[in-house]
């Protein structure tokens, strides 16, 4: 598989990406320069483009937009975000939800592709194990993913 059937960003967590915001004084996203003054929020997240920062080893950082890019926009009222997933060229789109703290974007989860993986790895095709990997599945999605 290439690409996961279900890829959860949780934004602003686990990436270095600019532009930065200053949370405390003790951790820096980004320069300094870049962090000063930091409007982001999950409210304004909507046009703005996010670069994976490679770490070097003279403690300098360059964005490496191969690694990871990622782009907010609104459409129709919703967030949505344009994803590279570490390739050159390829973009994904992907719908947001979010809280005050996080935003989660993700694509529609494949049931069907979900039973594939756990028969071919001997495992069980149930809605226990389908709600193992995927808690928000509605019991109609399981139902119609099982059967398929």
């Amino acid at each position: 598989m290439s690409r996961c059937s279900s890829i959860v960003l949780r934004v602003l967590c686990g990436f270095a990406l600019l532009p930065g915001c200053e949370d405390s004084g003790k951790v820096t996203l980004g320069t300094k320069s870049k962090a000063d003054g930091c409007t982001i929020s999950v409210d304004t997240l909507a046009g703005t483009e996010w670069v994976y920062l490679r770490a070097n080893p003279d403690h300098t950082e360059t964005p490496d937009p191969v690694q990871g890019r990622i782009k907010f926009y609104d459409e129709d009222g919703g967030l949505k975000v344009k994803y590279n997933v570490g390739s050159k060229s390829n973009l994904y789109d992907y719908d947001c939800t979010s809280t005050e703290k996080e935003v989660i974007c993700r694509e529609p989860p494949k049931v069907k592709d979900f039973c594939q993986a756990l028969l071919v790895g001997g495992g069980e095709c149930t809605k226990a194990t389908l709600r193992a990997i995927d808690s928000t599945l509605t019991d109609a999605q399981l139902e119609k993913g099982i059967v398929e």
